[in-house]
């Protein structure tokens, strides 16, 4: 798996936090088992994705014994974050309020693709070639996800988002706090805290199921929405 994006790195994670066996993760994100077993091994020790200490292109770095105490202490801080963020959403919101939003991408060269995701399924999604900006991110919340916002506490009045530096936008966050709602970021590294990860594969599998479809189609972006029509709320059941 040479130069895997860390999405999909995350997705990997994410289906072995859920209990998946590596055979299983390499064959339901079309990976090798090699592959699989080395990024979870990187995350049981480090707490993230990528091994600090690996050697990367450019001017060497020099690590010490205190820079290894310093990654420790950032994953035993990310658990406290994971412990308080799913105490803050259970005590003070409600399923209905939540609407989750995340992007994801196989490869920014040839297509993204932005969701919203509620307990009932997808509200909004827009799939397009190439990588995503912030003024697309912009226009997507605003015009397709916000119209079908309430404001707090009613239903559909919470965005959640992960901490995707493209997800901090000022003027973003005004523009939805003055429609009423809210917007909380989930705390780094908690993939597993996404149901849009959930869905996402439940939306690979129905392509891998009707893969003579997909691979007939000559729009990637058509089948795509019609892969996302077929993903319902049954996948949290």
């Amino acid at each position: 798996m040479k130069k895997s994006s860390e999405d999909l790195k995350w997705r990997i994670i994410y289906c072995y936090e859920e209990g998946f066996k590596p055979k299983e993760i390499a064959e339901r994100l079309y990976v090798s088992k090699t592959a699989v077993t080395k990024v979870c091994k990187i995350f049981n020790k480090w707490g993230c994705i990528d091994d600090p200490f690996t050697r990367r292109s450019g001017k060497r770095k020099i690590f010490a014994s205190r820079d290894m105490q310093i990654q420790k202490i950032a994953y035993e801080r990310n658990k406290t974050l994971h412990g308080y963020f799913m105490y803050q959403i259970g005590i003070e919101y409600s399923v209905e309020q939540l609407i989750f939003i995340n992007k994801i991408s196989k490869d920014e060269r040839s297509v993204s693709c932005l969701y919203a995701l509620m307990i009932d399924g997808f509200i909004a999604a827009d799939i397009m070639e190439g990588s995503c900006d912030k003024d697309r991110f912009q226009t997507f919340i605003l015009t397709q996800v916000l119209p079908q916002m309430n404001p707090y506490p009613g239903k559909n009045s919470v965005f959640i988002m992960d901490n995707a530096r493209i997800h901090h936008d000022e003027d973003l966050v005004k523009s939805i706090e003055v429609f009423g709602c809210r917007v909380l970021y989930l705390p780094p590294y908690s993939p597993d805290l996404n149901p849009i990860e959930t869905a996402f594969l439940a939306l690979k599998s129905w392509l891998k199921k009707y893969r003579d479809v997909a691979n007939n189609c000559d729009d990637p972006i058509y089948i795509l929405f019609v892969a996302l029509s077929q993903t319902t709320s049954s996948i949290f059941n």
